[in-house]
């Protein structure tokens, strides 16, 4: 008889002895898994399983920064699990129907009993061998970046962006130890999969040179920081741009500011001031109105931040650009 294929599970509880409880109540090798990890935070989790992703996951729905299924709905959006148990002690409807949403979920109820654990490990094996293998688990999976170059001077050569198979790292520092791009305002798009539209490649690289940030190498920060350079001119409220990735904005903010090195609101700031000096030195438009373009209703506002970062107010700004020009 062929040996059954185990399937690598990880259990997600803040309660240590809930996560005991878990380990111990069936047997995970006979019911085909292998328990590789066990997180009593969602930030735990979602850390260990970017950097070694899992088949499965068994979470509980209260945890300190997020729900267990925001945490689900986040790691399977991300391709770092394929299927997913809620374990949850509140007998609620909108948590059931919330949790079969995501697909490829079941629901237990606490307390647990012995039968429904072994039929939800047969669920969630079941639905694992119906579902496709991530892509990074197959040898030809490749990571592709796209980097925008714009040469100085500008009028001596157009912009290009050339599209860098991985180690993307290596090749750009190839292209940057060349005379030819010295001076060049780069821009990089973050890693996808080799099946990614160039055209999304493309837009992200411009948008990384164009607005002057590099992408976190974080997936979801990397995402959010996508978000915000696309939504500059929009009001950007933290918890509504934590809602749009599925996290909580106090997750948010923390992850962004260990991956970035600065807070989620500096970083609108940066980029839509970026995008400010863009207008001023390309147009002669009113501050008022360029103020309004990049999001701030108040120009008055606008120009006090536009000096504090600058050292120079909007229109000694446009004045220097002109002079430089002449």
């Amino acid at each position: 008889m062929a040996e059954m294929k185990k399937y690598r599970l990880a259990l997600v509880d803040d309660e240590p002895w809930v996560l005991i409880g878990l380990r111990q109540i069936i047997s995970w090798e006979e019911s085909g898994f292998e328990i590789v990890g066990e997180y009593g935070t969602a930030e735990d989790a979602y850390d260990a399983l970017a950097a070694r992703p899992v088949d499965a996951v068994i979470t509980d729905i209260r945890l300190p920064e997020m729900s267990g299924i925001d945490l689900l709905r986040r790691l399977m959006a991300e391709g770092l699990v394929r299927a997913g148990c809620i374990v949850s002690a509140y007998r609620d409807f909108e948590y059931a129907r919330q949790a079969m949403e995501l697909g490829s979920c079941c629901y237990l109820l606490k307390p647990l009993a012995i039968g429904e654990v072994r039929r939800a490990a047969e669920k969630l094996r079941e639905r694992l061998a119906e579902a496709p293998a991530r892509p990074r688990e197959t040898e030809a999976a490749e990571r592709y970046v796209c980097v925008s170059l714009r040469p100085v001077p500008q009028d001596q050569q157009p912009h290009s962006v050339r599209p860098l198979a991985k180690p993307a790292g290596a090749l750009l520092c190839g292209y940057l130890n060349k005379d030819a791009w010295r001076g060049a305002w780069i821009g990089c798009s973050m890693l996808h999969e080799t099946d990614t539209d160039v055209n999304v490649l493309l837009l992200e690289a411009e948008l990384s040179r164009e607005l002057a940030f590099a992408y976190a190498n974080q997936e979801m920060v990397a995402k959010a920081q996508m978000d915000i350079a696309s939504r500059y001119h929009e009001k950007l409220l933290i918890p509504e741009i934590a809602a749009r990735h599925y996290v909580s904005a106090v997750y948010l903010s923390d992850c962004f500011k260990r991956a970035t090195g600065m807070t989620v609101g500096n970083f609108i700031i940066h980029v839509r001031l970026e995008r400010s000096r863009h207008i001023l030195a390309q147009t002669s438009l009113p501050v008022t109105e360029i103020a309004e373009q990049v999001g701030y209703q108040d120009a008055s506002y606008f120009s006090r931040l536009f000096r504090k970062r600058t050292g120079m107010t909007p229109e000694s700004y446009r004045q220097l650009y002109q002079i430089r020009k002449v």
